[in-house]
């Protein structure tokens, strides 16, 4: 009886181990998702268990990986060519001011926030019914601004967490969806 007793101590460790990383990794939560999405999800968490995946917080896209149906392709062509802008901006000034780029790279992604809020809240404003129908143009900025939003939240995490992001299709400017009621409890629209 003692030598059984001993063998199930010597192997808790390893088997409370084991449980942890497979709840880690197995335990999605509740809701019902497809086979395809529950298997990207379980490599993702086993990434980052190994270590070879950097955790980020993401608040303002949504976690679903669906698309935003809503996206046009002028609204594609104009967040591309946007994140093209800030993504020639940042190498610049990280070639310019290498650990300090952040210094100089916030303001002006702040500015173009602020910019792009106040032409929204304008268009808002000029239509008659403001919240009855959410028309693409409003949509645009918003993703926009999301977008902006996001490019600040990540980078502020490391460059890590940065590129984990876009392996994972995380950015609003891959096509993920915005979280509207995060976004319209920052932003008011």
């Amino acid at each position: 009886m003692a030598s059984s007793k001993a063998g199930y101590e010597r192997n808790r460790t390893r088997r409370l181990q084991y449980q942890n990383n497979y709840n880690k990794v197995k335990r999605l939560g509740r809701r019902k998702i497809s086979k395809a999405e529950r298997t990207s999800r379980e490599l993702w968490r086993k990434a980052e268990l190994d270590g070879r995946k950097s955790k980020y917080t993401n608040t303002i896209a949504c976690r679903s990986n669906t698309v935003d149906d809503r996206r046009t392709l002028s609204m594609a062509g104009q967040e591309e060519t946007e994140w093209d802008e800030w993504s020639t901006l940042r190498a610049d000034l990280i070639a310019k001011y290498a650990d300090q780029y952040f210094v100089h790279y916030v303001p002006a992604v702040q500015e173009a926030i602020n910019k792009y809020v106040c032409t929204a809240k304008e268009v808002l404003e000029s239509q008659e019914r403001p919240h009855a129908g959410d028309d693409s143009a409003v949509h645009s900025l918003r993703r926009i601004v999301a977008g902006l939003h996001q490019e600040l939240e990540i980078h502020k995490q490391g460059h890590n967490a940065f590129i984990s992001a876009l392996q994972d299709r995380a950015l609003i400017f891959q096509g993920r969806r915005v979280h509207r009621r995060v976004f319209k409890k920052i932003y008011g629209f």
